[in-house]
């Protein structure tokens, strides 16, 4: 008895160490198709620094090169934003028939101040801002007829929303991440047919 505890302490303890010091690396998948393992530092909204698991140094790749990178649990992907010159890095928030992308930006002196801008795509469309807390560049009336049409091809959904009179950032989530869920469902029926 007593060598099956020390034996069962030693693996517990073996695995415990293992688990304690496993890696974590980052994620970059480039416009060619590589996916790199490595450290990105220095994140920007057009750039980031790399250093993949080999290397010395860090290289600085664009967001013309990076299609998708991945760190601290959070996906971003480069994507071309209206009024915007370059690719932006956005946070991806739900993924699906309809994707959910973030821009947020930390402003002012103190960096207490922050812009929060939402887009979503549906089927991989251009991009369409759906909500802002700062600078809109379209008017509400049009950003809610603009998700209100990403809704209509799911009836009972999009009559769900309409019966909510709010437009905030909780809701306009949900209702993506439900249109998303019962896309799926809906795929996975039609497949088994």
């Amino acid at each position: 008895m007593k060598k099956f505890k020390r034996l069962t302490g030693i693996i517990l303890f073996t695995f415990l160490a293992i688990h304690a010091n496993a890696q974590k690396f980052d994620i970059v998948i480039t416009f060619k198709g590589d996916t790199l393992a490595g450290t990105i530092i220095g994140e920007r909204f057009t750039s980031l620094k790399f250093k993949d698991l080999t290397g010395t140094k860090f290289e600085k790749l664009s967001s013309n090169q990076v299609q998708e990178y991945r760190t601290n649990k959070k996906i971003f992907n480069s994507k071309n934003v209206p009024g915007e010159a370059k690719p932006l890095f956005l946070q991806r928030l739900e993924a699906g028939s309809i994707a959910l992308y973030e821009y947020y930006k930390r402003t002012g002196a103190t960096g207490n101040t922050y812009i929060i801008k939402w887009y979503v795509s549906k089927n991989d469309e251009p991009l369409i801002e759906l909500k802002t807390n700062w600078g809109a560049t379209i008017a509400r009336k049009e950003r809610k007829a603009a998700f209100e049409e990403l809704l209509k091809d799911d009836s009972e959904l999009y009559n769900q929303y309409l019966s909510f009179k709010s437009f905030n950032y909780d809701t306009l989530r949900s209702f993506i991440n439900k249109y998303n869920n019962r896309a799926q469902l809906s795929s996975k029926v039609l497949s088994k047919d």
